[in-house]
């Protein structure tokens, strides 16, 4: 996946797992921050836009693309939804990620 090799460049985008901390907590990408869907109206603010950009992943998919949703209607310019989520990334780059 383009992710993959973009996570090992020099400049990776910031990558926010918008799921709960209990799924979080159960695996996630490496280095990505818990910004959990229910608390992005507290914290959007605190975001800060790498210039390689923002992408936002949940468990298949959907939250992530109503968090890029709001960042992209808050001024943020390069955000993606990581399509299949953490479950389709556990299936074809990381399978020590488990899934549920």
């Amino acid at each position: 996946m383009e992710l993959a090799e973009a996570i090992n460049s020099g400049e990776p985008p910031l990558l926010v797992d918008c799921r709960s901390p209990e799924e979080f907590a159960l695996g996630a990408i490496d280095k990505a921050v818990n910004i959990p869907l229910d608390r992005i109206s507290e914290l959007i603010d605190s975001i800060e836009e790498p210039p390689s950009g923002i992408v936002v992943y949940c468990h298949k998919g959907v939250r992530s693309l109503a968090f890029t949703a709001m960042l992209l209607d808050a001024g943020y310019d390069d955000v993606r939804s990581l399509d299949g989520g953490i479950d389709l990334w556990s299936v074809r780059v990381d399978d020590r990620i488990p899934r549920y």
